[in-house]
């Protein structure tokens, strides 16, 4: 929080125009103090503490952002989570697009700084931010994505603040924006850098927060809301029918197997079938080749990371359908409850399926908990732990791989047709390599994420910020011409400390961290000749 802070202070703006409120619903005496020696040493900061009261809702993120308004009268405001650093030119790259009386809100896409490049969890959203935000652009009709946002106030206050009643509230909100006739924008630029859940476990408890906030929206009948336009009752139907696809999908693919255990299918059609399916991947990665260029390979990553989108709509269609049965519970719940109080009404209250039992936790709701401290379990709790989130994929894997040797072991070679139905195996082994995603990294997770700490980085001043992958990997083929000597002395003069270096790839990394884009790295000959007889002296 002490970064995000620092970087949020640290704006290319006018010092007596903005302010930084800190909206701290855990009322932190320490975040406290901090923000008050920041202020008294003439920061515009200023720390909102919220005392929630128990047994009272106090609405997450949405109850706390309504509560932080009250102290603010500004027209325009941004939303950072704690985790986000932002960059210096935020506020005057994202303020300009409120040119329109009508623009309520502008969204900017999210980063991290602590994933792989492959982004095997697909965290970057490449999809969302590169195709389909820039698509609901068109139509004036962009969903908040919960950072990296600023809002009009008098848009805000119109529509009553923002919206409780699901736990996205951020698509909650901007749904009640639209339906007060406000249009909202995306600016495709990178400000913000963040923390991604690391763990698959946090990772799925982030999914289905999605996934339940989707459906959440349905409960307010968006299909049938003459206040949005058709297009907008559309977008705010899709994600639900996305995720209910996804879970369609993970059934269908269990086709060939259960048929090569004499399960008889339709689908399993041993003559189209393996045409059909052969021509749907090729199709369906070709278009999304094509999307990928028509947005002008967005992004900060590229390579398979881009494919990263595809493949978890696979590997998280296991965890989409348990969210969607808790879901059908806490519908189904209510009714069975109150029929159980009509069987105790009407029951003696002497059986033990009648008398009053304490309960010991439990929630009201399901809870989607994304913070999850991993280093504090045990070696063997954390094997565990990992083998309960990895056990659909560990068994797709293994009942693909044993009906896929089966076939192979009574296939015979000179039947056109049974040669035919084992292709249909091997293409869906193809389907089977996208349930190994999430099984390779939590074995290789160290590896992969290693150094991914040193893209933060601080000026002079003590502000953070933070090199992108991109721009970290350009100016490192940038700095393959010079010596290790050369690189040291441009740590030199910019006060950088280097005796952590231990080869030449770190020096040249850190030296990337601390180099702009403008900045030469070929010294004159007069200028290295001098520059080499001081570094010998």
């Amino acid at each position: 929080i002490q970064d995000t802070v620092r970087a949020a202070l640290s704006q290319d703006y006018p010092r007596d125009r903005f302010q930084v409120y800190v909206c701290d619903d855990k009322a932190s005496d320490e975040l406290r103090d901090w923000c008050k020696e920041l202020r008294t040493a003439g920061q515009p900061l200023m720390n909102v503490r919220r005392f929630k009261q128990k047994g009272v809702p106090h609405h997450a993120k949405a109850g706390n952002m309504n509560h932080a308004l009250g102290y603010s009268t500004a027209e325009f405001f941004a939303v950072l989570d704690a985790d986000m650093i932002v960059s210096p030119n935020f506020l005057r790259h994202v303020l300009p697009h409120f040119y329109a009386d009508d623009v309520a809100m502008v969204q900017t896409p999210q980063s991290f700084y602590n994933i792989p490049d492959d982004d095997p969890f697909a965290h970057e959203n490449t999809v969302l931010y590169e195709i389909v935000l820039k698509a609901k652009d068109y139509k004036g009709c962009v969903p908040c994505v919960g950072t990296g946002m600023m809002f009009r106030r008098s848009s805000i206050a119109k529509a009553g603040g923002f919206t409780y009643g699901s736990i996205t509230e951020d698509f909650n909100t901007t749904m009640t924006l639209h339906q007060n006739g406000f249009r909202t924008a995306y600016l495709n630029e990178r400000f913000q850098w963040g923390l991604a859940p690391e763990t698959l476990r946090a990772t799925v408890r982030q999914r289905q927060r999605w996934c339940m906030g989707s459906f959440q929206l349905l409960n307010r009948n968006p299909g049938c809301d003459c206040k949005l336009s058709w297009t907008q009752r559309f977008l705010y139907c899709s994600p639900a029918l996305v995720y209910v696809g996804n879970s369609i999908f993970i059934f269908y693919s269990f086709t060939p197997p259960l048929s090569a255990l004499g399960v008889d299918f339709v689908l399993a059609d041993t003559v189209w079938f393996p045409r059909y399916l052969l021509t749907w991947i090729v199709l369906t990665q070709l278009t999304v080749a094509e999307l990928y260029r028509l947005a002008n390979k967005g992004g900060s990553r590229g390579g398979i990371a881009q494919l990263r989108d595809s493949q978890a709509s696979f590997w998280m269609a296991p965890y989409i359908i348990r969210c969607l049965i808790k879901l059908a519970w806490m519908e189904v719940k209510p009714y069975l409850m109150g029929f159980w109080e009509i069987i105790k009404h009407y029951c003696c209250g002497c059986c033990s399926f009648c008398k009053p039992r304490e309960v010991s936790g439990g929630s009201a709701g399901v809870e989607f908990k994304v913070t999850f401290n991993v280093a504090d379990m045990l070696r063997g709790q954390q094997v565990m732990a990992t083998l309960k989130y990895l056990q659909y994929h560990l068994a797709y894997v293994v009942v693909s791989l044993a009906c896929n040797f089966y076939k192979l072991a009574i296939l015979d070679w000179n039947s056109c047709i049974d040669l035919g139905a084992y292709i249909t195996y091997g293409l869906f082994q193809l389907m089977a390599f996208q349930a190994y995603v999430p099984i390779i990294y939590m074995i290789w997770r160290k590896s992969m994420v290693i150094q991914r700490e040193q893209l933060v980085r601080y000026d002079v001043d003590g502000n953070p910020f933070v090199v992108p992958p991109a721009k970290l990997s350009r100016l490192m083929k940038r700095l393959e011409l010079l010596t290790d000597l050369e690189m040291k002395a441009i740590l030199d003069t910019k006060g950088v400390d280097h005796s952590g270096c231990a080869d030449s790839l770190d020096i040249r990394r850190l030296c990337a961290l601390y180099l702009n884009d403008s900045e030469p790295v070929v010294l004159a000959p007069a200028k290295r000749r001098q520059l080499m007889q001081d570094l010998s002296v």
